[in-house]
């Protein structure tokens, strides 16, 4: 009966273990997808100041040459 209390404990802590394991992995996946959002964004911004600083590149490039 002893062992059979242990083996019940056992497999609560390790049903425990797999649950907060798999809430890390979920609060990890949603701060991934934060992060990836942020770099979409930031990306989008960077891409519009190259287009803003090649056409004004290109401006000044017909005054001079």
């Amino acid at each position: 009966m002893e062992e059979h209390k242990l083996q019940m404990n056992f497999n609560q802590e390790e049903l425990e273990q797999w649950s907060l394991a798999a809430k890390q992995k979920e609060e990890d996946n949603l701060a991934l997808e934060k992060y990836r959002r942020q770099d979409e964004i930031k990306v989008k911004e960077l891409n519009l100041e190259i287009e803003k600083l090649t056409v004004e590149f290109s401006f000044l490039s017909s005054l001079f040459f």
